[in-house]
């Protein structure tokens, strides 16, 4: 006689082995958001170093609004923005930290 079993344990095997893996990997796993504390973080970074220019609610003012800013700029682009300045904008490397910078753009990338 011959049998196949062998064949079928090894496929369900395979089978578990890269379900675990893709599983393991975040494949399945829901959206993260951003802790409370980054939140408020970004918030307070805005409201200290940008609100002058671009109001608490984002409406823009001396600068542009940046309620939508995430659907124009990558958070990368936002990164640069905020490092280097443009226009008017004043350069912020050497007033805010790496984190806070990037705590701040990826807050701003959000605004879709």
């Amino acid at each position: 006689m011959h049998y196949r079993y062998g064949g079928f344990v090894t496929g369900v095997a395979t089978f578990v082995a890269v379900s675990t893996f893709l599983v393991g990997c975040g494949l399945n796993a829901a959206p993260s958001t951003p802790p409370k504390d980054t939140l408020q973080s970004a918030q307070a970074l805005f409201k200290a170093n940008c609100s002058v220019c671009h109001a608490l609610d984002l409406q823009g003012g001396d600068g542009p609004s940046l309620q939508h800013v995430g659907k124009m700029l990558s958070e990368s682009a936002i990164i640069s923005q905020l490092k280097h300045g443009g226009g008017i904008m004043p350069a912020f490397a050497n007033a805010l930290g790496p984190n806070d910078i990037k705590t701040l753009a990826a807050w701003l990338a959000a605004k879709k």
